[in-house]
């Protein structure tokens, strides 16, 4: 196997990653939500849903240098030598951001990072979509417009990543309130409020990444 079939592996098994994780958050979100379910499980539930999103925010991370790869050894991209090592670089960097978020996530130090991580995606997603378009209609940085059409959705899918975080930020709260208080109509109705608003939002990248996908596959 050439290097750059292991990069294309690597490339679709992240893929498969990102969108098995995000099936499974999907579908336990559905019983997190059940009155029937007893609160104290409905918490361990929750608990598998962070641990699962990993995946996504782990893959998301790697799509990009593993991108960069493949898009250098088939000269669609001016990033190469000296360059694409520094992506690299940063990339695992931010990759060990990601990691202690997950393990250490109640430090003061994860507040820090947890907001450099905001920031540093805040930046990106714009700047992809940016790049994205100006190679389809350019033919530069990206020497080809499918190319250019991934990366811009590439960017489209982090600020929908981004724009997650957002809506769902009463749902840990939410939850809480029903582990000290038990289960009650008003919390109840709370806790899926603040689910209901990424449903329309996770469809969308599932959308997005399936047509990066077919980008990538057809070349067209």
């Amino acid at each position: 196997m050439t290097s750059h079939e292991l990069f294309v592996l690597a490339h679709i098994l992240l893929l498969a990653y990102w969108l098995g994780a995000d099936l499974g958050q999907f579908y336990l979100s559905f019983t997190v939500r059940k009155p029937e379910v007893a609160v104290p499980t409905r918490a361990l539930i929750a608990k598998a849903m962070v641990a699962l999103d990993q995946f996504p925010r782990m893959a998301l991370v790697l799509m990009l240098p593993v991108g960069l790869t493949l898009a250098a050894q088939s000269k669609l991209s001016p990033l190469r030598g000296t360059g694409l090592a520094l992506a690299w670089g940063a990339s695992l960097a931010w990759l060990s951001v990601v990691v202690f978020l997950h393990v250490r996530s109640s430090t003061a130090l994860a507040e820090t990072m947890r907001k450099a991580d905001w920031a540093l995606r805040a930046v990106l997603a714009p700047m992809l979509i940016v790049l994205g378009v100006i190679s389809v209609v350019s033919g530069d940085p990206f020497t080809t417009a499918w190319l250019g059409w991934k990366v811009a959705i590439f960017g489209m899918i982090m600020a929908l990543g981004l724009a997650i975080r957002i809506v769902i930020r009463d749902f840990g709260p939410s939850l809480q309130r029903l582990l000290a208080d038990g289960s009650t109509p008003s919390g109840e109705a709370a806790l899926r409020a603040s689910l209901m608003p990424a449903y329309p939002l996770v469809i969308a990248i599932w959308i997005l990444l399936i047509t990066a996908a077919a980008l990538g596959v057809a070349q067209p």
